[in-house]
């Protein structure tokens, strides 16, 4: 199951412990399909809240039926980990505020 040759992302390590927790396996390797491994319906609904705990993320309830191996979940993630980052600092570092003589 596991990639000798494969370098884990942060991503990938952190998923692919909950994978293996949820699904009962000892690894999981890039290429693991979650429902293949055994992954049903709720198990994908609870993988996706883990996950989502752990990076603190929002994750579509689509997310593993669209992205199955661990490689393509986690490509995932992290561009949706960038797209809220990126909105994140967009409304902290958005436009300058407007001071009315007023409101000083």
């Amino acid at each position: 199951m596991v990639e000798d040759n494969h370098t884990y992302t942060a991503t990938e390590l952190v998923v692919s412990a909950i994978w293996a927790d949820i699904l009962q396996c000892s690894e999981i390797s890039p290429t693991d399909n979650f429902l293949e491994l055994g992954g049903d319906s709720m198990l994908m609904m609870m993988a996706l809240f883990r996950v989502g705990e752990e990076l603190g993320l929002e994750l579509p309830p689509s997310m593993l039926l669209e992205s199955p191996t661990l490689e393509e979940f986690c490509r995932t993630v992290d561009d949706i980990r960038d797209a809220q980052s990126q909105r994140s600092n967009t409304v902290a570092h958005g436009a300058p505020m407007q001071l009315e003589e007023g409101n000083l």
